[in-house]
C-alpha cells in the first residue's frame, strides 16, 4: 500500500498538484488510523501510513531531483524554512527521546510536507486553492450526512469492529456521540467546524444555504462544545462577507435563524446543551489536567522528549486523563521554547504581504477555527486528521504572489465554483 501511495503521489504531483492534496485530505477523512490498526499489518517501527506517503514522496523527489524548484515564491520560502527548521528540531527531539516517531511522522512532518505541497500548487495555479477548497466542503458536507443518519438510526455505521478493537471507550452495541467515518466526535466537529468558513469561497448563495445549516447540524449532533462555538461564529462570519444583494442576505439570514430557532425550541432534544455545564466529568477531567500543568509549567519551559511523552507524565502524574489540549501537549513534548517557535513560525507565514498577494476567502478564518477546536482536547497527539486538516488549511491561509499574467487578481475574483 505505502509502495502504491509513492507511486500515486508521484503521478498526481507531475500532472495535478491540488488532487494530490484533495486525495490526502479524503483518505484521512474517509479511512481512519483505526481502520489501518485493524485491516493492515503496519510494520513497526515507523507505522507511517499511505496517506503519510502521498506527501512526504514528492517532498522528498523535489529535494533530491528538483532543488531549484524549492523556491518558486521567492517571498514566501523563507517563511516556509523558518517553519520546516522548528519541525526539524521536533524530529531531532523524538528521535533522541525515542518517542512516538510514527505518531511525529503522521501528524507533523506529513502535514507540513502538505503545507508545502500546497503552497507550491497554488504558486502554479490561482485557483488551486480554490479547488481543494470545495473538495474539503465536499468531503465535510458528506460527514455531515453520515452522522445524521447515525443519529438518526441510533446506532454506529462505519468501522464498528475497528473503532471497538482500538479505543477503549468505544463499545459498538452502546450509541453515544455519532462521528461518522472519522473515528471521534471532537474530530468530526472540528472538521464541519473549521469547513464553515470556507463555504465564503462558494459564489452559489444557494449552495452556501444549503450547506451551512447541514454542517451546523452536524456540529449540534457530535455533542462537541466548543465546536458548536465555533461553528455558530463562523456562520457570523459567512454573513458578515455576505456581498450579494439585499435579497440574498436577507434569505440566507432566514435559512440559520429558522435553523437556530427551530434548535432552541428542540433544545431537550440535544444533550449537547447539558454538556456546557462545569461539573460534568469531561470538565472535571480537564479541569485536573489544567490544575497539573499551571503548577508544573516551569519545568518543562526546556526540551521535553517528544511526540507521546505527555502522555507518560499524565500517567506518572495518576491523571485520569490525558491533557486535552494540543498545546499543553506540545509544550510537554517539545518544551515550551520550541511550541512557542512553532507557534511563531506559523504567525510568519501567515503574515498578510504588500500587494498582489492573494488569500483565498474563508481559508484563514477556517484555520483559526481548526486550532481553536484542538485546544480543548486530545488532538495533536493522537492518530487523526487534525494535524493534515490543519496544516492544509494554514497552506490555504498563505497569502501568494500572483504571477505576472494574473497580477490584478484579488481575493474577491477568486470566489468562483471552479471546475473539479
Amino acid at each position: 500500500m505505502n509502495l502504491a501511495a509513492i507511486f500515486i503521489s508521484l503521478l498526481l504531483y507531475r500532472r495535478s498538484a491540488h488532487s494530490l492534496i484533495v486525495l490526502y485530505i479524503g483518505t484521512w477523512i474517509f479511512f481512519p488510523f483505526s481502520a489501518y490498526s485493524y485491516y493492515v499489518s503496519l510494520t513497526p517501527p515507523f507505522h507511517v501510513l499511505p496517506q503519510t506517503w502521498l506527501v512526504l514522496a514528492p517532498l522528498l523527489f523535489i529535494i533530491f531531483f528538483e532543488k531549484k524548484r524549492l523556491d518558486d515564491n521567492k517571498k514566501t520560502s523563507p517563511r516556509v524554512a523558518q517553519l520546516v527548521c522548528v519541525v526539524l528540531i521536533m524530529m531531532i527531539i523524538t528521535l533522541a527521546g525515542n518517542s512516538r516517531i510514527d505518531l511525529f511522522f503522521n501528524q507533523i512532518l506529513g502535514p507540513t510536507a502538505a503545507l508545502f505541497l500546497t503552497l507550491r500548487a497554488r504558486c502554479k495555479d490561482v485557483t488551486a486553492a480554490l479547488k481543494i477548497q470545495i473538495w474539503i466542503i465536499l468531503f465535510s458536507s458528506l460527514q455531515a450526512i453520515a452522522i445524521i443518519a447515525e443519529s438518526t438510526l441510533s446506532r454506529f455505521l462505519f468501522y464498528r469492529s475497528a473503532n471497538e478493537q482500538q479505543f477503549e471507550w468505544y463499545v459498538s452495541n452502546i450509541f453515544d456521540r455519532p462521528f461518522g467515518t472519522t473515528a471521534h466526535p471532537l474530530v468530526a466537529g472540528l472538521l464541519l467546524a473549521a469547513t464553515i468558513p470556507l463555504l465564503g469561497s462558494l459564489s452559489s448563495t444557494l449552495a452556501r444555504i444549503l450547506t451551512a445549516p447541514l454542517l451546523l447540524y452536524g456540529v449540534l449532533l457530535t455533542e462537541t462544545r466548543v465546536s458548536l462555538l465555533i461553528a455558530a461564529a463562523g456562520i457570523v462570519y459567512l454573513v458578515a462577507i455576505a456581498k450579494a444583494s439585499f435579497t440574498s442576505r436577507l434569505f440566507f439570514s432566514i435559512g440559520i435563524f429558522a435553523v437556530l430557532f427551530w434548535i432552541i425550541t428542540n433544545i431537550s432534544q440535544f444533550s449537547v446543551f447539558s454538556r456546557y455545564g462545569l461539573s460534568d466529568r469531561s470538565s472535571q477531567l480537564r479541569d485536573q489536567a489544567y490544575d497539573w500543568y499551571f503548577s508544573h509549567w516551569a519545568e518543562h519551559i526546556s526540551i521535553g522528549k517528544g511526540m507521546g511523552y505527555s502522555y507518560e507524565i499524565a500517567k506518572q502524574e495518576s491523571l485520569r486523563s490525558s491533557f486535552e489540549s494540543s498545546l499543553i501537549q506540545l509544550s510537554l513534548d517539545f518544551g515550551l521554547i520550541v511550541t512557542l517557535m512553532l507557534i511563531f513560525g506559523f504567525v510568519l507565514l501567515l503574515l498578510r504581504r504588500g500587494r498582489d498577494y492573494v488569500r483565498s476567502r474563508g481559508a484563514l478564518p477556517a484555520f483559526l477555527a481548526a486550532v481553536a477546536c484542538t485546544v480543548t482536547f486530545s488532538s495533536i497527539n493522537v492518530q487523526s486528521l487534525v494535524g493534515p486538516i490543519i496544516f492544509v488549511l494554514a497552506g490555504l491561509a498563505v497569502a501568494v504572489k500572483t504571477t505576472s499574467k494574473t497580477s490584478s487578481i484579488t481575493e474577491d475574483d477568486l470566489v468562483l465554483s471552479p471546475k473539479l
